[in-house]
């Protein structure tokens, strides 16, 4: 007589399962295991339903904050630059203007000394060559004096609008990072969110005894876990700016 076979160590394959396998009995006649809880798993398969809408909507927040944010920068640049201009046309005027009256004053000054040494006697000859080499210099000193005024004052210009664009720059760069690392962390706590989700629909089948529903959605919730560790870290550039 042959003793019947034992099913102690049996293994199951996704083919062949026992007949309380996701029947919601236990093995062995005990007692059945809860019913699935139909109404958490409704309620949090809405939830799952509109992630992909909220982090829609939190990355096109993002992407509003950080155009309102450069469109700010673009402004100052605009003012900025208006600024520069008027002060460069204001500077060539200014010295436009001094050149001008240094040469007028030159003629004046030059035609009252002839004057004076017509009415002495003593126009012409060596008299009349001092006073206009004399007035020539000081006329051409006075230009000389107003180039270099108008000069310094440009370069002064151009320094602050050069420093200005500098540090715009900079700023503009810090908003490129903080919108970047925005968008990871706003889609780090969608996955992080959805992660938690499909860990409760792991459990709410799991304790129906659906073993294959469970084990599905834990796989879905760990499939996640890289996506939320690189979505975690900071920019390389804001992490400069930190240190």
């Amino acid at each position: 007589n042959q003793r019947p076979k034992s099913s102690k160590g049996r293994r199951y394959s996704n083919r062949q399962q026992p007949s309380w396998h996701n029947t919601g009995r236990a093995p062995g006649g005990g007692t059945p295991l809860p019913a699935l809880n139909q109404a958490a798993v409704d309620n949090t398969q809405i939830a799952l339903d509109q992630l992909p809408a909220l982090l829609d909507a939190a990355l096109r927040n993002e992407e509003t904050k950080r155009g309102n944010t450069l469109r700010g920068f673009d402004d100052q640049e605009g003012s900025q630059r208006r600024t520069y201009d008027e002060s460069t046309t204001t500077n060539q005027q200014n010295y436009d203007s001094n050149y001008m009256e240094s040469i007028r004053s030159g003629i004046k000054g030059l035609g009252g000394l002839f004057n004076i040494l017509r009415a002495t006697g003593a126009a012409g000859g060596t008299a009349q060559e001092l006073v206009r080499d004399t007035v020539g210099g000081v006329t051409a000193n006075d230009i000389r004096m107003g180039a270099d005024t108008q000069k310094t004052n440009q370069t002064s210009l151009d320094g602050v609008l050069s420093n200005f664009l500098t540090e715009l720059k900079g700023k503009r760069q810090a908003a490129e990072d903080t919108f970047d690392n925005n968008k990871r962390a706003v889609t780090r706590d969608n996955q992080t969110q959805m992660q938690d989700l499909f860990s409760k629909m792991s459990g709410y089948y799991g304790e129906a005894g659906r073993t294959n529903e469970a084990v599905s959605f834990m796989n879905r919730a760990g499939s996640l876990t890289p996506a939320i560790a690189q979505n975690s870290m900071l920019s390389k550039a804001l992490m400069t700016q930190l240190q």
